[in-house]
């Protein structure tokens, strides 16, 4: 299937890992970690790339021009789109509208979309860009959400309840991670239970590990976790709040604030000069707690929705 953008013609071919590298290495903005980031979420398990991924090229020279991904959740009858277009002098050069480049992109892999049930499409999109071209395929916003930056300061209370002690996980906490997180997010706005495998790959990745998960226990049993990640040189770190989950059976006890404290303590401890979290700008008990420890808003995100029937 081709199409035209600004009298550049478009074809678009299944996913290569070559094909990937060189468009990765046409979009000047990005950085050998970022790269590298991005790497890492194409193997995730089951995400089956060669499949749920379209690369669209400049016809006449074969350039990679942008890619879109999509990480079908099957549980729950969800597919999350990701998308990266290539920014450099080439395409200044050939008068490309990286708009239309999206568009073309996100038409194939809509008409090649074969589902038996009906089916929700989400997209995050930073700040404003390309939404028109979300709403004009039929997308709406569902959700805002706010990412939050605290700069390197102590943490305000790392007092623990009355009887909870701090472990850090360790290949053995794999499965209680993996329940726990089931348990604690399961039913909550897109969320996808998750396997061990999808577990264990993600603790594998260049930026987090076992020991940055930290866990609360009660005596045997867990209370919640934060889950951690850092990115950036020695010399200048970033540590990012992925999740944080608190059991049901320990919920409305302040365990959130206790772990994002805990959290905080352990990427200080790394040299983390400043943390980001992202959260959903209506879930005001989170903000709360966030901005009460020193967190405070710095971007907003858009979660684009499309629901397609079977």
């Amino acid at each position: 299937m081709g199409c035209c953008a600004f009298g550049v013609s478009m074809i678009f071919e299944e996913f290569t890992y070559e094909a990937l590298d060189a468009l990765l290495d046409r979009i000047a903005y990005l950085t050998t970690e970022q790269k590298g980031i991005i790497k890492e979420q194409f193997g995730q398990p089951g995400l089956a790339p060669e499949i749920n991924c379209c690369i669209a090229k400049d016809n006449e020279y074969g350039l990679p021009l942008g890619c879109l991904l999509m990480s079908r959740e099957e549980a729950i009858s969800r597919i999350i789109l990701d998308f990266w277009i290539a920014d450099d002098e080439y395409l200044e050069a050939i008068n490309l509208d990286k708009e239309k480049t999206l568009q073309g992109m996100l038409d194939d892999c809509l008409n090649k979309l074969q589902t038996k049930s009906e089916t929700v499409i989400h997209c995050c999109i930073p700040q404003s860009s390309y939404t028109q071209v979300f709403e004009a395929s039929g997308f709406c916003l569902n959700r805002t959400y706010w990412k939050m930056c605290r700069e390197r300061t102590p943490v305000p209370n790392l007092n623990l309840s009355e009887g909870i002690s701090v472990i850090y996980g360790s290949t053995g906490t794999i499965e209680m991670l993996t329940k726990l997180q089931n348990d604690s997010f399961t039913g909550s706005w897109g969320f996808c239970p998750n396997t061990t495998d999808q577990i264990s790959y993600k603790l594998s990745g260049a930026h987090t590990s076992n020991e940055n998960v930290v866990f609360l226990m009660n005596g045997s049993d867990p209370v919640g976790y934060c889950w951690t990640y850092i990115y950036g040189e020695e010399s200048s770190r970033t540590g990012a709040i992925s999740m944080i989950g608190v059991s049901p059976n320990y919920r409305g006890k302040g365990m959130s604030g206790q772990l994002l404290y805990q959290g905080l303590d352990n990427l200080l401890s790394q040299g983390c000069d400043r943390v980001f979290l992202e959260v959903d700008s209506n879930n005001a008990p989170a903000i709360r707690i966030y901005e009460s420890a020193g967190f405070s808003q710095i971007e907003e995100l858009y979660w684009y929705e499309l629901v397609t029937k079977g």
